[in-house]
């Protein structure tokens, strides 16, 4: 018998699967000292500026559509990977992947990488309210893919992180290859 084939869960357990998530994820910040909101003291639903001290601050911003790409095209994998895989459990694995990356997005060594290798947006990791904002985008991606066949999905990805990276010059791609590299698209 296949465990995780078995029967598909209700709707409350994914729910509540994804809110445990999310709030682990909070907690884990926390702990390791990112700030709720902005050091400003004032909590913005949209920061369209690149200002060094709202950058990824507020809930959401430039980055927000970002995460609702990499939601769009983590779906896409998952399904693809994973056919038989209920739209719960791709819920519940998109957030699980969002909040994995958010805690090590907000690691000393990632920021300094990030900082270091130069968006020049002087990335100071997230506030918590932005990382909350980030798995919601994520999460409304996926939502957004679950309707898309593939092909759509890549011009949709590709769309965003180019319209992106020409208002802001950063994106997916330009910061994976900092990470990786070492090196800078700009």
């Amino acid at each position: 018998m296949n465990f995780f084939a078995v029967t598909p869960r209700p709707k409350s357990e994914t729910t509540l699967a994804v809110v445990m998530i999310i709030i682990a994820k909070i907690m884990i910040l926390h702990l390791i000292g990112r700030p709720v909101i902005c050091d400003c003291g004032v909590l913005k639903l949209w920061e369209g500026t690149l200002s060094p001290s709202h950058n990824s601050q507020h809930f959401a911003d430039h980055y927000s559509f970002l995460h609702a790409a990499f939601g769009i095209g983590l779906f896409h994998l998952l399904a693809g990977l994973r056919p038989d895989w209920s739209m719960a459990r791709l819920a519940i694995a998109v957030t699980a992947s969002s909040a994995i990356w958010e805690v090590a997005e907000n690691t000393p060594f990632i920021i300094d990488r990030f900082a270091s290798l130069g968006s020049n947006l002087d990335y100071g990791g997230d506030s918590l309210a932005n990382s909350l904002g980030d798995t919601l985008f994520t999460l409304l991606g996926a939502a957004i893919a679950a309707r898309l066949n593939w092909t759509l999905a890549l011009f949709l990805v590709l769309a965003i992180e180019v319209t992106v990276y020409l208002l802001i010059g950063d994106g997916l791609v330009a910061g994976a290859l900092r990470l990786l590299t070492g090196t800078s698209l700009a």
